[in-house]
């Protein structure tokens, strides 16, 4: 959802002159699609992991923590334009 509303609601349809270097938008979109790998591969492997589960539990709520927190500043940094 996040990833549509910064293809279609933010404010930089107008620049086409801009590099990939330049444009922050391009890091969100990357940042975005990782967001939305990232956990589902770690449910996935978790079935794999017996031993060290307690481990794998709290390095993967970490990981999710940042993911949200990155995903909450994607938000507050986009002008959005509705």
């Amino acid at each position: 959802m996040l990833a549509y509303l910064v293809l279609f609601y933010s404010r930089t349809r107008g620049d086409t002159e801009e590099t990939g270097v330049k444009n922050p938008f391009t890091i969100y979109y990357i940042l975005v699609s990782v967001a939305f790998l990232v956990p589902n591969l770690g449910i996935m492997l978790r079935r794999k992991v017996d031993k060290l589960r307690v481990q794998y539990n709290v390095i993967f709520t970490g990981i999710n923590f940042a993911i949200i927190l990155i995903l909450a500043f994607i938000i507050y940094r986009i002008p959005w334009e509705f």
